[in-house]
């Protein structure tokens, strides 16, 4: 099922991130700053009542930079999930 997400979802949205990207996750500021926003959306994979998977919606002007995101090295991230899956 997916769904829009709610303020309640909050915790496991960071737990989801932080699983994923580390130190790099987004924190519980990040998640109530977007739900304040107005050009941004979150929507929530749920299966079985549990939250699986998110993604978060933002509408940019051209040219625009995703705020907390312009020093994120991708590259080591995913280098390092690679690994984790040859191991």
């Amino acid at each position: 099922m997916i769904r829009e997400a709610s303020h309640q979802d909050i915790p496991r949205l960071v737990a989801l991130d932080r699983a994923s990207y580390g130190d790099y996750g987004a924190d519980q500021r990040y998640f109530q700053k977007k739900f304040t926003s107005p050009n941004t959306s979150i929507l929530i994979a749920q299966s079985g009542g549990r939250i699986t998977g998110f993604v978060v919606f933002e509408v940019m002007k051209p040219g625009q930079q995703l705020e907390n995101f312009s020093d994120l090295i991708l590259g080591i991230l995913l280098l390092k999930k690679c690994m984790q899956f040859l191991h």
